[in-house]
């Protein structure tokens, strides 16, 4: 086969490069081995003169193929394997010839064509049956289009025609487009979520006369409408009826689980669409279908016939069209509720507050606003499902399963800031402000101050079977679904602030494992995890809209503006959200769970999207009124309102280059510059040692102003780093007043001149106020600060050390031990007080005053000396145990001794017990002491044995 063959036009090619010929009208379109096409102006039959029919074939009346690359060719149709090779009918006058040519495409004819050359991006298109008769040129397809896209998520997917099948045969065919189309190219749908398939129908259309010719030249292709089951059971209507498509989802005993007709949109419209037809007929239909449940095989079945009307040509045509289809999503309609867990607080607005100690922004009755809402369950850090878990409403038994319902989930809630409504579906989340929200200053400016606003809610959950579709590949899994459970809906209005503080009441929770239960603590921890999320996004989404240009404003204080906006979101954001779930109830293999953190528990995360404004109803054109109002003479603020990229409530920018403020300080230059100085000293440290008792430790400071105006400062100490019995006073001002949570004020400090400081030095001094109190005060934090805002402060630390006496000397008692009914004499000195006894080392009774005592003990007891003075009570000193013990004739000691004891008998003692760790024992007797096998003074103990008796 290597032959050369003039094609028309001085373009000559060899035969081994020509695959296929093809005839348009007086045209040939010829198709080569490397791709290329080439339209000749020789008509097909002057070719085909030139062809050796060794190497080519015709086909039939439009067609001649190169018989040495069937290899192309699948086996049991002539749908090429690649795409420059075009389908190719054999028409029945043919068949005969074409089978003794080519026995191995004996299966051509059992009627199935599986279309794959021409799928296109977003589209199917295949040939009908009847109009790829290819006699006289008339030809047809059909373009189908589906809005759920494909398996592969490409949009490329592919279906099934057969020639001449009926729906009762369809298993067959069904089986067959799953069997032979990759899982990538079957169409897609989600449980629940209706989609679109639209199917225009194409003939190539000749009216008579057309080429104007004087013969007939009709080329007509119509559809031939039926009703029901029936296939051309009563007479052809070309014009009137539906065409039938039927439902189904893999289930028995039905093959079909609902008849419905496609809706013709149009019907034989011209048009030019297809470039090898030129001119064409083209109907459009179209249906929305809803697969209830996820399977992982579905399908849609379309029937239509079609009557030629040629002058070569007048039969009618059936088209079996199969659409397989896999759904996303729970496999069940109904799941029964396992357990509930707490879905952390989360907000739906925030709204932030302008600069200005009193300003306002506040959320008017905007309507209802809906934006996009989307749910994914986190199954790994690098791998999500989309909808891996849905939303649920109550049904008769458990709950059912709501798969993308538009019905909705509605909450109220109100408070001191307003009210509002929010209401969502697994699609959208709407919000409804009833009642104006409000952020307030309250004389804090915007600083911590933006108000979050949102709900929080247990949820019911249980585990479906779930269908799930990722990377082109068909899944079954196990999968969480949940519903809300709607009286335990708790809503928030939490400024910033407020936000921190929660986390740290929460993070006690957490630290507490003794007063806290698992559940507890671990929802505790999730919330945290959120709010963190929350104020991060915050403080990025404020960062982001600063490069707006915005809205320039200005004002000063003592003034009052106005400004007024509407609320749209333009941004999506996304908030990963932990539930705890208790493992008691028995997770299935296969869901997604991750460690709790907590013993005993198990985790599934979720990352909740909120998208941009879906519908906004009901609103104004102002949404959003701000009033901004500052009451300290010689604040400016220079601002630039932008717009929250994800909420969409104004933010305010303040340029630092061109604003001042003060109480409190919200950005620019800042006018409260307050120092603190030790006189002096350039050191902000200082100590004052050796301060004799009765009197207070002194030392001077000097209070500052680096702010470039005329200011007045508080002056005062820290509270937690001065304990309770400690006097301060200072010549800066009399008595002392809290400020705050933090710092108790001694007096304040007017009119300090800019970048200078007051000529007056003021005394600190710092006494003891008991005669128990501490000795040393180290580190104690004075500070000047602006009074409205007490966090602009300067500091200075001192550490006071007063002198402190010596101990009590020379403690002793004229005997240790004795026996009961005589006493003994103790002794010792104070230099500094009144010696004073006890009988305990810290607290006790005072048995008596001076340098000796005379006591009587009935016990064993200890002594102690100390020395007391109005200003300072010195530790005391001890004189040891003193043994007190009554006197026995004779002694048999059997019995272990634990304690101190003195054991003393007349004449004899004879022992066989055991002295324990850590007893002080002392045995004594006037004549003998007999130890006996079994006696012993066991490690850690003190024993002791003498001749004698009772002491003088």
């Amino acid at each position: 086969m290597k032959t050369e063959i003039h094609l028309g036009a001085g373009t000559t090619r060899q035969s081994q490069e020509i695959l296929q010929l093809k005839a348009s009208d007086n045209y040939t379109y010829i198709y080569f081995t490397n791709g290329e096409e080439l339209l000749s102006s020789t008509n097909l039959g002057k070719l085909e003169k030139r062809l050796s029919k060794e190497d080519f074939f015709r086909v039939n009346r439009s067609t001649i193929i190169n018989r040495h690359y069937l290899h192309l060719f699948e086996f049991g149709n002539l749908n090429p394997k690649e795409s420059n090779v075009r389908e190719i009918h054999i028409p029945r006058r043919k068949k005969a010839e074409f089978l003794a040519h080519f026995p191995k495409f004996k299966a051509l004819f059992t009627l199935v064509f599986l279309i794959l050359a021409h799928s296109s991006f977003g589209q199917w298109t295949a040939n009908t049956v009847g109009g790829s008769s290819g006699d006289y040129g008339v030809n047809g397809q059909i373009k189908v289009t589906s809005t759920a896209g494909s398996v592969g998520g490409d949009n490329n997917y592919q279906g099934l025609i057969v020639n001449n099948g009926n729906f009762y045969d369809a298993p067959t065919f069904i089986n067959q487009a799953f069997d032979n189309i990759p899982t990538a190219k079957l169409f897609k749908a989600k449980a629940g979520v209706p989609f679109t398939i639209t199917m225009d129908v194409i003939h190539k259309y000749f009216p008579d006369g057309f080429f104007g010719q004087n013969w007939s030249t009709t080329h007509q292709v119509f559809l031939d409408y039926f009703p029901g089951d029936c296939w051309g059971c009563q007479p052809s209507d070309w014009y009137n009826g539906t065409i039938r498509s039927l439902t189904g989802k893999n289930e028995t005993p039905w093959l079909f689980d609902e008849d419905i007709p496609m809706t013709k949109n149009a019907q034989y419209v011209d048009t030019f669409e297809v470039p090898e037809y030129w001119k064409s007929r083209k109907s459009t239909f179209s249906q929305t279908y809803t697969f209830p449940v996820g399977r992982t095989r579905a399908w849609i079945v379309i029937g239509f016939r079609e009557k030629s009307y040629t002058v070569y040509n007048q039969n009618t045509y059936t088209n079996l069209i199969i659409l397989p289809i896999v759904v996303e999503g729970p496999t069940v309609a109904q799941v029964d509720s396992v357990g509930v867990t707490t879905q952390p607080q989360i907000p739906t607005m925030v709204i932030h507050n302008p600069p200005g100690d009193n300003s306002s922004t506040t959320i008017t009755n905007t309507g209802t606003q809906c934006r996009s809402f989307e749910e994914k369950l986190s199954v790994s850090e690098s791998k999500e499902f989309a909808g891996a878990y849905k939303l649920g409403y109550k049904g008769s038994v458990g709950f059912i399963v709501a798969l993308e319902l538009e019905t909705y989930v509605e909450f109220s809630a109100s408070g001191t800031e307003g009210s509002f409504e929010t209401k969502y579906n697994s699609k959208e989340h709407c919000v409804t402000v009833s009642e104006s929200l409000t952020a307030l200053s309250n004389g804090k400016g915007a600083q911590n101050n933006d108000l979050f606003v949102g709900y929080g809610i247990d949820l019911a959950y249980g585990f479906s079977r779930r269908v799930n579709i990722e990377n082109g590949q068909v899944s079954v899994d196990t999968g969480i679904v949940y519903r809300p459970l709607i009286e335990t809906y708790k809503d928030f209005f939490l400024t910033k602030q407020g936000i921190l503080d929660d986390i740290a009441s929460k993070q006690i929770i957490v630290d507490d494992s003794l007063n806290y239960t698992v559940p507890q603590r671990a929802n505790a921890q999730y919330q945290i995890n959120v709010w963190q999320q929350v104020l991060d996004k915050n403080d990025a989404n404020i960062a982001a809209a600063a490069l707006q240009t915005g809205t320039p404003i200005n004002f000063s204080g003592g003034s009052s503006q106005s400004y007024n906006t509407s609320v749209a979101y333009n941004s999506s954001q996304s908030i990963e959200v932990e539930h705890y779930v208790d493992t008691q109830f028995g997770i299935e293999t296969g869901v997604y769970f991750g460690g709790s953190g907590f013993k005993l528990g198990a985790k599934f995360t979720t990352n909740k999207s909120f998208g941009q404004t879906q519908t906004k109803t009901g609103g104004q054109v102002s949404d959003v009124s701000v009033t901004r109002y500052d009451d300290d003479s010689g604040d400016f603020f220079d601002v630039r309102i932008v717009e929250d990229p994800v909420y969409g409530t104004p933010i305010f920018i303040v340029d630092s280059a061109n604003s001042r403020t003060s109480c409190p300080y919200e950005g620019g230059i800042q006018r409260d510059k307050p120092k603190l100085e030790i006189n002096g000293s350039a050191s902000p440290n200082i100590t004052v040692s050796n301060v004799s008792l009765g009197n207070a430790g002194n030392f001077k400071v000097k209070v500052c102003n680096n702010s470039a105006e005329t200011r007045d400062y508080g002056f005062g100490f820290v509270n937690e780093s001065i304990g309770s019995d400690v006097f301060i006073s200072s010549t800066a001002g009399t008595g002392s007043s809290p400020v705050g949570e933090s710092i108790t004020k001694l007096g304040t400090i007017t009119s300090i001149p800019a970048g200078g400081c007051k000529t007056t030095i003021y005394d600190v001094n710092v006494a003891r106020r008991f005669a128990n109190s501490p000795m040393s005060y180290p580190n104690m934090e004075f500070v000047t600060f602006a009074e409205c805002e007490p966090d602009i402060k300067s500091s200075i630390f001192a550490t006071v050390n007063f002198a402190t006496p010596p101990p009590p000397t020379n403690v002793s008692a004229s005997t240790k031990e004795i026996c009961a009914g005589n006493s003994i004499q103790l002794s010792g000195n104070c230099p500094v007080g009144v010696p004073t006894w006890y009988n305990d080392p810290t607290g006790g009774l005072e048995l008596g005053t001076g340098s000796s005592l005379t006591v009587s003990p009935t016990s064993n007891t200890s002594y102690y000396l100390g020395c007391v003075a109005n200003l300072y009570n010195r530790d005391r000193v001890g004189v040891g145990e003193i043994f007190v013990t009554t006197p026995f004739p004779t002694l048999n000691l059997t019995s272990d001794l634990s304690f101190n004891a003195l054991q003393i008998a007349n004449t004899t003692l004879t022992a066989t017990n055991k002295i324990n760790d850590p007893a002080r024992v002392k045995y004594k007797a006037g004549n003998s002491l007999t130890f006996n096998p079994g006696f012993e003074a066991k490690g850690g103990s003190i024993f002791e044995a003498e001749i004698g008796g009772c002491p003088n």
